[in-house]
């Protein structure tokens, strides 16, 4: 775009020529023709070397026509005469300057008074009349022209001639063929066959410009020269092509240049630029360097780089230039640097990366907005800033497989470029991304669930060659961030209102942080994630999108929402029912298989809840890990009746039989009067407390150790570690207990407390039975202590809880021992 300074040769060039014939025509208006009476009383002999012919102005005595003539006779009546060796000076009203004219030869039709030559002409237009023709000094930057054929009209003043003609003039020189000046209209008309080259002010040390042309008409009174019906301009190593051109000229200045249908190129040094446009106007100051120039109608620049090819298309297009100086070959010259581009009107700016050794070829860059602005860097070379004022879309195309196509709209941005037109950043307000992923990506970019489905695998196969669904974010403000020299994507920042979607994946914060090298989304701030499967808020939450994996921070909730192609299970990880959960951090990995939960964990499904210091769910192996103050709430979903129940008889082999009716009814089977009965309907929880609980789903066992303690309704159980033991439920039957038995191990002690009265039982092993409610302690010496009726003591006590029945074996030929209060 820069190199659109070749107008500025072309309009020295111009400024030159029209200076120097208007030189010519102030010369040629106050000129008169030759009387008829050429030998008379003006006439004198200028002794053997011919005649010399003077006339002036009767009233202001001013000087008119000067002709020196080495030979003037006769050669045609009455009237046509042959000049030899003619010089003339034609001058102008003030008579402070002439035009000089020198032929050998020439005709002279005093009827007519029409001068013609077949010879050599020599013309020098605005010489001082203090000064001789002859004098280099004084004539060397004034209008030349020599020619052949030349009609000179004595009484109109016009020149004409159809061979060719040379002219030169301060700053350069030309030729042309055919020529007329018409003093009466003010008019030079270069006919054919134009070529003009301009040195410039600063002669020789200034880049020629080469200016080519079919015909050429300067208007002198318009202070205007029209090139047409094509016109060519050379400078350096720009060329621009053009229809009819039309130069205005102010006070001998140049001052602004209109093109039809211009177009043009510069290559300079590694850089190519073209140019065009269908009204192309360039505008100078009075040192003739350019300012500004304004395409209208299809303007279209393209400039290529090693690095990439950069193409700009708008209905109008402005560059503001900054004119500076700057030494060239010692002599200083304002220069125009390209300051400023503005496109307006369907504006596009397509950047197509270039290939380059050991760089990975960057993303096609288009955007459109109806209006935007081009700041140029210091040198006018490179972009510095691309901004818009109205709403634009930016486009990335892919050029490489694993590359995505993103595109971006926004209600205006702002683009800031590094070296090479390479980007550096991109500002957006009021935005929207849309992102396609290639194809083969699909296996990968798996979710943002906190939790997956088992049966997700099956189809992930099946998915891996399609495209994944595209992701699209929106937010109130963006900030992408892209690595130097690469135009790269490295970082994106999204900021208000932040909104994501990927298929059935959603999510929303109120900041956005996107890790292009990680490939990793940061949501901050009242962050959440949800898809079809499940949900998770947190204060930050982090996603990979390269293989699913999350990790949230800060006030976590997750859901998991029943799978319905599940069976119930009855256990800690029932994929038929809904699991939520709550914790400080929570960390998902292997497609949202494994989940850890850590500080002030909570998971809970149904009516089971499991608490603790730390959690780790793994459903590829089916655990369920809690570590620190683990605190189990096992919901029975069977409803408690409102009588007492005779428990189903125990299974006893012959000695437990005959221990049973040796001992003391009193002490076999007792019921607690004052029991208090079991409200209908109500629902009874299992509380386990320990420091540490691992489930394992295949076998439905949730084992905790390091000192437990079990609770339930008015019982508690306290052991070195329990195993709770879950049914299937395979029926799924909503009246059956999650937990089935729970089994305790290690200083068992069991304590009931009734209406009036505590029972506390003691063991090494205890058993838990909740369909019958049937406590069974053996294991040592098992005893029960009635703070009411007493201690007994055996080898094993079966009690049930419901009806206060108790069942007591003891050894071969040993006594079943109980005391009682008196």
């Amino acid at each position: 775009m820069r190199r659109l300074s070749v107008l500025l040769g072309l309009a020295a060039l111009l400024i030159a020529a029209v200076v120097g014939y208007t030189y010519s025509k102030r010369s040629q208006d106050t000129v008169h023709r030759l009387p008829p009476d050429l030998l008379g009383n003006n006439t004198e002999a200028k002794g053997n070397k011919g005649w010399v012919y003077r006339k002036s102005d009767p009233v202001t005595h001013q000087p008119i026509v000067l002709a020196e003539m080495d030979v003037y006779e006769r050669v045609k009546e009455p009237s046509t005469s042959l000049v030899g060796g003619l010089r003339l000076r034609l001058y102008n009203k003030s008579g402070k300057s002439y035009t000089y004219v020198e032929s050998a030869h020439a005709l002279f039709d005093e009827a007519t008074g029409v001068m013609t030559s077949d010879d050599a002409v020599s013309i020098i237009m605005n010489v001082p009349s203090d000064k001789e023709p002859t004098d280099k000094a004084a004539t060397e930057k004034l209008m030349r022209v020599k020619g052949t054929s030349v009609r000179y009209e004595t009484k109109t003043g016009k020149a004409t001639s159809d061979k060719a003609a040379q002219f030169q003039f301060a700053n350069g020189n030309g030729t042309a063929v055919g020529v007329e000046y018409d003093p009466a209209k003010k008019e030079l008309h270069l006919k054919a066959n134009v070529s003009l080259n301009w040195v410039g002010q600063g002669g020789v040390s200034t880049k020629v410009m080469h200016i080519e042309t079919q015909d050429l008409v300067y208007k002198e009174a318009e202070q205007k020269v029209y090139l047409s019906p094509w016109a060519r301009l050379k400078r350096d190593t720009m060329t621009v092509d053009a229809k009819n051109t039309l130069v205005t000229i102010q006070d001998q200045v140049l001052h602004q240049i209109d093109a039809d249908f211009g177009s043009g190129v510069q290559i300079q040094d590694e850089r190519k630029t073209e140019f065009s446009a269908d009204k192309l106007v360039t505008f100078f100051d009075e040192d003739g360097a350019i300012t500004s120039i304004v395409g209208d109608n299809h303007a279209h620049i393209i400039a290529d780089d090693p690095a990439s090819r950069t193409t700009v298309n708008s209905q109008r297009g402005e560059l503001h230039f900054r004119v500076e100086d700057q030494d060239k070959g010692g002599h200083t010259k304002p220069e125009s640097v390209l300051e400023s581009v503005q496109a307006d009107g369907g504006a596009t700016v397509e950047s197509v990366p270039l290939p380059r050794p050991n760089v990975q070829i960057a993303e096609t860059r288009i955007l459109h907005s109806e209006h935007l602005w081009m700041d140029m860097k210091p040198d006018g070379k490179e972009i510095r800033e691309i901004r818009t004022s109205s709403a634009a879309s930016l486009e990335f195309k892919p050029n490489r497989p694993e590359q995505s196509h993103r595109t971006l709209d926004a209600d205006r941005l702002t683009i800031t470029y590094g070296s090479d037109n390479t980007i550096d950043y991109l500002h957006a307000w009021k935005v929207t991304t849309h992102t396609d992923r290639p194809a083969k990506l699909a296996d990968v970019k798996s979710t943002v669930k906190p939790e997956a489905k088992d049966a997700k695998d099956t189809a992930s196969d099946a998915k891996a060659k399609k495209p994944p669904s595209p992701a699209i974010t929106s937010s109130d403000e963006l900030l992408a961030k892209f690595t130097p020299d690469t135009s790269q994507l490295a970082m994106i920042d999204q900021n208000g209102s932040f909104r994501y979607q990927e298929g059935d994946r959603q999510a929303r914060a109120l900041r956005a942080h996107l890790d292009q090298v990680t490939d990793q989304i940061t949501l901050i701030d009242s962050a959440r994630v949800w898809d079809d499967t499940g949900s998770t808020t947190a204060d930050q939450i982090f996603l990979n999108q390269a293989n699913g994996d999350m990790d949230a921070t800060g006030h976590v909730s997750s859901t998991r929402l029943p799978d319905n192609s599940v069976k119930s299970g009855s256990s800690l990880l029932d994929d038929s029912k809904p699991m939520q959960a709550r914790a400080d951090k929570m960390q998902t990995r292997d497609k949202s298989h494994a989940v850890h939960y850590d500080g002030h964990a909570v998971v809970w499904q149904g009516g089971n809840r499991t608490a603790a210091n730390r959690i780790d769910i793994d459903r590829n192996l089916g655990i369920f890990h809690a570590v620190g103050n683990v605190v189990s709430e096992l919901a029975d979903s069977k409803k408690q009746p409102s009588d007492t129940a005779s428990a189903a008889p125990v299974k006893t082999d012959a000695k437990a039989t005959a221990a049973q009716s040796a001992a003391p009814a009193t002490a076999t089977a007792t019921s607690a009067p004052g029991a208090t009965p079991v409200t209908p309907d109500k629902v009874i929880y299992t509380v386990v407390r320990a420091p540490e609980m691992m489930y394992d789903d295949d076998q439905k066992i949730a084992h905790y150790t390091g000192g437990v303690k079990l609770v339930r309704d008015r019982m508690t159980v306290s052991s070195k570690e329990l195993r709770a033991y879950f049914r299937d439920n395979k029926d799924k039957k909503s009246d059956e207990s999650s937990l089935e038995r729970a089994v305790a191990d290690g200083s068992v002690v069991v304590t009931e407390l009734a209406f009036d009265h505590t029972r506390t039982g003691t063991s090494d092993h205890a058993e838990f039975y909740t369909a019958d409610n049937r406590v069974v302690l053996n294991g040592g010496l098992a005893a029960m202590a009635d703070s009411r009726r007493g201690v007994t003591r055996g080898n094993q006590l079966t009690y049930y809880t419901d009806d206060d029945r108790l069942y007591v074996e003891g050894e071969k030929k040993a006594l079943v021992m109980t005391h009682m209060k008196k």
